[in-house]
């Protein structure tokens, strides 16, 4: 009975105050081709992983660990082989997560601008750089979904 009336409150919170509301504002209520709101989404799941979540604070905790102390590296880490240990398998996936984020940022909107004011001009040359960033932003996504284990915080 106390789990269902915890469940309850849950429930009618959630109704009043939603989740990831960023997340759902890239959802549009008018109709949108199912790839501009996969795109949109994506984008809106490194942000918020980044600026709402801090995610990347994991890159600062390892490479402060890396100036410490081995008492204080056992002590906030029970052990220097598990600070080792999450390091060596953690520390690239979340350069590639920042990355990413870096990408979604500036890079991507960046190219796009770059296309829109050769468009007109070239053509052809227009074409190839839209496929390179339509190209180089599905590595990305498929990156991105590849460590979605890591967007946990």
């Amino acid at each position: 009975m106390k789990y269902k009336l915890k469940n309850l409150y849950w429930e009618i919170y959630s109704i009043f105050f939603p989740q990831h509301k960023s997340l759902r504002k890239t959802i549009p209520r008018q109709w949108a081709d199912l790839d501009d709101i996969l795109d949109n989404f994506l984008d809106a799941v490194i942000i918020s992983f980044v600026e709402e979540e801090e995610g990347l604070k994991q890159i600062e905790l390892i490479e402060a660990s890396e100036r410490q102390s081995i008492e204080e590296i056992n002590n906030n880490w029970g052990s220097v082989q598990n600070y080792n240990d999450y390091r060596n398998s953690h520390l690239e996936n979340y350069k590639k997560l920042s990355e990413i984020y870096t990408w979604v940022k500036t890079g991507k909107s960046i190219q796009q601008k770059i296309v829109d004011e050769i468009y007109t001009e070239n053509y052809d040359m227009a074409f190839v750089l839209e496929k390179e960033l339509y190209d180089k932003t599905t590595e990305y996504y498929a990156e991105l979904i590849r460590l979605r284990g890591y967007l946990w915080t």
